[in-house]
């Protein structure tokens, strides 16, 4: 098993593994779901219950007969999705060398960078108003992007806040 998982609006519970997909769901046996083809290398569930993933070097979905959909390509090979508490958004970030990123896609097809870092990003979590970006060495405290108040989002690192975006950063398919 994977980091990668999802729930479903059914409550049925998504892992990643090394096999492919498998379904956990309430009184039935676990399945390993038939990705037709090609095996996705991270997955999440948007608030619609869509299965979104990242496969071959691209984002996209699996349909309902299992046949993952490539949807937009992607600059890099290392790249994760995250599920969000916000409807409409799912989260990706990724990276290489000194340059990482943590995007926010909403299901209107608008693609926001959140976060910017020289050091790769291992996680992500929100909640209605904030998002979440565990530092590798989180030792020292975690990144926390405080919610759009104003023209530019802003990072927090150890108490210290410093504009993260200016105004109107995020890019519009």
């Amino acid at each position: 098993i994977k980091n990668d998982f999802g729930v479903t609006k059914d409550g049925d519970v998504l892992l990643l593994s090394d096999d492919g997909v498998i379904a956990l769901q309430n009184g039935k046996p676990p399945e390993l779901l038939d990705a037709t083809n090609t095996m996705p290398s991270s997955l999440a569930v948007d608030a619609q219950g869509n299965l979104l993933t990242i496969a071959d070097g691209y984002l996209g979905m699996v349909t309902s007969s299992g046949e993952i959909i490539h949807s937009i390509p992607l600059p890099y090979d290392t790249v994760t999705l995250a599920p969000s508490s916000i409807p409409g958004a799912v989260y990706m970030f990724g990276g290489q060398g000194k340059g990482y990123r943590l995007y926010r896609i909403l299901d209107d097809g608008t693609l926001q960078i959140l976060f910017e870092s020289s050091d790769p990003i291992i996680s992500v979590a929100d909640s209605q108003g904030e998002v979440y970006v565990p530092r590798p060495a989180c030792y020292s405290g975690c990144a926390r992007i405080l919610p759009k108040s104003s023209s530019r989002h802003q990072m927090t690192t150890g108490g210290q806040s410093r504009p993260l975006l200016p105004p109107g950063t995020g890019l519009s398919s």
